[in-house]
């Protein structure tokens, strides 16, 4: 009659479902579908720039670009998240400051070859819900490989009925994954 599937973790490719009849098993179907979480409040979601659906990371040429959006159930003030890359992998090209965020911004993708670094704050703001998109990132492919990128949030604030609630230093969870890269 009905049934559920919950995926609990990002996956580089589709993830092949297939189900089968307890009554009658000459009843099946399968589908394919892209396994990328959603945030949960307090956390970031690295995902496709024109769709938070779908496979969260696609090469286009000899890049990857992504959003990077934040799930703030109040109005979004303040975030500092650190992604981490394998330097071997990739490059970090650039960091764009997306159009919904207003606010002040700056982003590092040179200082450190395995990291982009991203800040921005803004005491009028009053953006908030699941994907609230805060920059692009677009990281250069050196190599071919299945390459992990995770994030550190090191700060982010958002204000619930006139109070500033905050999260320090945790790790990302729904934007964490592996981009299956050629180079």
């Amino acid at each position: 009659e009905g049934g559920e599937l919950t995926l609990h973790d990002n996956f580089y490719r589709a993830v092949s479902i297939n189900a089968t009849s307890v009554c009658d098993g000459a009843q099946s179907d399968a589908n394919a579908a892209p396994a990328n979480l959603q945030a949960a409040d307090f956390d970031v979601d690295l995902t496709q720039v024109s769709t938070q659906y779908g496979l969260q990371f696609v090469q286009s040429g000899d890049a990857v670009s992504f959003a990077v959006r934040v799930h703030s159930a109040g109005d979004l003030k303040s975030f500092q998240i650190r992604l981490h890359i394998d330097p071997s992998v990739f490059a970090a090209e650039s960091c764009v400051q997306s159009a919904a965020w207003a606010g002040s911004f700056a982003c590092n993708t040179g200082d450190r070859a395995d990291e982009v670094f991203m800040l921005g704050a803004d005491t009028a703001s009053t953006l908030s819900g699941v994907n609230v998109a805060v920059a692009t990132v677009t990281l250069r492919v050196l190599q071919t490989a299945i390459s992990p990128i995770t994030g550190t949030i090191d700060k982010l604030i958002q204000q619930v009925g006139g109070v500033n609630v905050e999260v320090e230093n945790r790790p990302m969870g729904a934007g964490e994954g592996f981009a299956a890269v050629t180079a």
